[in-house]
């Protein structure tokens, strides 16, 4: 889905597809119109007239860019054939045959659609071409006047190898390349040295002496017009590796966040910020629109839509030897621990993976391993249902079997109640997309509610956070959150549930990345409601918790997989209290077309509002909160006055009928 339309956010389909003869007078016309965009005809010089042709087949691939019915991007993979010109006929020495080589040239997106990463994806999907053809050495040509293209090919794994002149009219272009099959040099972060871009001599005897990453390696600063490459006082930063007597491709870093949706909008950032080059990758196509809504395509190299078939999602996956694969949202965690597992990443074994998504096997699991927990069935129909509530005794909760945010899920205590909810779960589907089929009936857990999250690596486990999770009747419901609030790790109630969750994470083997468990504290004591092998939701949420405690579970779960030397001395304990920190929901309490949002200034002047963001937005149909979609707006509070936050709490609940959007 195109995320972005002329800097507007909208969700546009789009497709991708290897490009026919029956196609060129489309494309000849995307490229004419794109030349005739240009600011600087020197960023593209037009090639021959046949050239778009030649490369629907003979010569090469081109990939087309698809959606609203018209032609939006185009990428050209060429297939140069002994005795025909090549890129690597510019290569000083030292040159891999040609029938090893592939051009990436002509990679045009339409302007309506910037934004959306789409260059970067067809850098992606033309090196696994590449790669699939038997072509591991890959080159480009990019104008010095273009910083857009270069900087897309140097995320690629591009590296500047000379300073071309090119044409008669003495265009002066980089020759790129990047090898396949070769180990990444060594850089040394901050051992740059920086160029004005006219300097030519000076970065051609950058090139030429073969620096491990040469000019332009991290990029065009726009503010200055200077490329910057590494100073050679290193031995290691200035050899790099070499093999065959080139230079090879920068040091990349690859990371995979399935269903990069919710928190795992957040993932992405903090990844790329040390040195990851990112791809998502979608679960399904049916995802629920409130998830894909989220996705944030320029924090992504790619995007791969998964079709079920999980060997062909390894082998696109596998030539850029993720270093972990992590789940986004509720929906990544069965694919998360497939895919890790058949990749070889680190991460939770799948042997137990439907335990993790299944909520009656979790159950099952957990009483097996001696821990207190509902008792339970599974149903397929109303009257099954009913039989068995009136055996276990009233009241029973109904819900999914595999869902998230309180999606459908109902307190009975009558049989007209269970009958309504059974009906009402197996018309649906879940917050996840998949067809509700049968029905969890539980016996109803009485006492408070409380969320613990965690982070775990190798079996070891951090508690980042123990949070009451108030819900209240609202709207017809029983369970529409109100508030997460931080306890206090000392307090006797956090201390049991942390032991408690501890013994959970071992019975399900949820070894590697984070937990964000639901469980109550029964008179009996602690039983869990569910867990989830992915980190708090909703977006936001636990950088609002971390406001009370110093880290944020993201930070952590990333630290756990990124060298693990921040988490590692953390683990087998448990978070510091700090602040009071609080996660509060405000409902929605019209329904109707949203025709204005709300003004929430108001809550600027509160001393414990850390931060606040709108759900909705104008021209959404809204309904009344029921589950964590349909909340008005989030808001962070935090402060190490009590009286202050409670205070300011107080305040925002007196003004909910007042803070509501204006609707048709």
């Amino acid at each position: 889905m195109l995320r972005v339309r002329r800097g507007e956010p909208v969700c546009v389909p789009y497709r991708i597809r290897f490009l026919g003869p029956a196609d060129l007078p489309a494309l000849e016309a995307f490229r004419g119109y794109i030349f005739g965009q240009l600011p600087d005809i020197d960023a593209y010089f037009p090639e021959t007239p046949e050239f778009a042709g030649l490369h629907l087949g003979e010569r090469g691939v081109t990939l087309g860019l698809e959606a609203e019915g018209r032609l939006i991007g185009c990428a050209i993979l060429g297939l140069p054939q002994p005795g025909m010109p090549a890129f690597v006929d510019d290569l000083p020495h030292a040159r891999p045959a040609v029938t090893a080589t592939a051009h990436m040239a002509s990679c045009m997106v339409h302007p309506d659609f910037r934004g959306n990463g789409l260059q970067r994806l067809l850098v992606t999907l033309r090196t696994l071409h590449a790669l699939g053809a038997g072509r591991p050495h890959l080159f480009s040509r990019v104008a010095l006047s273009n910083p857009r293209s270069l900087s897309n090919l140097l995320a690629g794994g591009f590296l500047v190898r000379r300073v071309l002149v090119m044409h008669a009219s003495g265009r002066l272009r980089y020759l790129l390349h990047r090898d396949l099959g070769a180990a990444p040099p060594t850089w040394v972060p901050g051992s740059e040295r920086v160029f004005a871009v006219p300097e030519l001599d000076e970065q051609r005897a950058v090139i030429e002496a073969r620096l491990g990453r040469a000019v332009g390696g991290v990029g065009r600063s726009r503010a200055s017009g200077h490329l910057r490459a590494p100073a050679g006082g290193s031995p290691t930063a200035a050899a790099g590796h070499r093999a065959g007597g080139h230079v090879m491709s920068p040091p990349l870093k690859t990371a995979v966040v399935i269903d990069p949706y919710s928190t795992g909008i957040l993932l992405a950032p903090r990844l790329r910020a040390r040195g990851y080059e990112v791809v998502a990758v979608q679960s399904r196509p049916d995802l629920a629109p409130s998830l894909l809504r989220s996705y944030q395509p320029d924090d992504f190299a790619a995007h791969i839509l998964h079709d079920g078939d999980l060997d062909a999602l390894a082998r696109t996956l596998r030539p850029l030897a993720p270093a972990f694969i992590l789940p986004g949202n509720e929906s990544a965690v069965e694919l998360t621990d497939a895919l890790g597992a058949v990749l070889g990443t680190p991460g939770n074994s799948p042997k137990l993976t439907a335990a993790r998504r299944n909520k009656f096997m979790m159950i099952e699991r957990l009483a097996a391993a001696g821990l207190l927990t509902a008792r339970q069935t599974m149903a397929t129909g109303a009257a099954e249902a009913v039989e068995w509530a009136a055996q276990a005794g009233w009241p029973v909760v109904a819900k999914p079997m595999a869902s998230a945010s309180t999606d459908h899920v109902y307190f009975c205590d009558t049989p007209a109640q269970l009958r309504a909810a059974v009906d009402a779960i197996l018309g649906s589907r879940d917050f996840c997309g998949s067809a509700n089929e049968r029905v969890l009936v539980q016996t109803y857990l009485d006492g408070l509610e409380y969320v613990v999250n965690t982070v775990s690596r190798g079996g070891r486990h951090y508690v980042c956070d123990v949070l009451l999770s108030a819900k209240r009747a609202l709207n017809g419901s029983p369970f529409v959150y109100d508030y997460y609030r931080l306890l206090p790790p000392e307090e006797p109630v956090a201390q049991a549930l942390m032991a408690y969750i501890r013994r959970v994470l071992d019975a399900l083997e949820i070894t590697d990345g984070a937990g964000h468990a639901e469980v109550r504290m029964t008179a009996r004591g602690p039983a869990l409601v569910e867990i989830a092998a992915r980190a708090m939701g909703p977006a936001g949420s636990t950088t609002g918790i971390a406001a009370g405690t110093g880290h944020d579970q993201v930070d952590l779960l990333v630290d756990a997989f990124d060298g693990a030397a921040a988490v590692g001395p953390l683990l087998d304990g448990h978070y510091r209290f700090q602040a009071d920190a609080m996660v509060l929901y405000l409902p929605m309490l019209v329904s109707g077309r949203v025709e204005a949002l709300p003004d929430l200034s108001i809550l600027d002047g509160m001393a414990s509002v850390r931060g606040y963001g709108l759900v909705p937005r104008v021209g959404d149909e809204v309904v009344p909160t029921l589950d964590l979609t349909q909340v008005l707006a989030k808001i962070y509070l935090a402060h190490p006055d009590r009286a202050v936050f409670e205070r300011d709490w107080a305040a925002i609940r007196s003004l909910e009928d007042r803070l509501q959007p204006t609707v048709a």
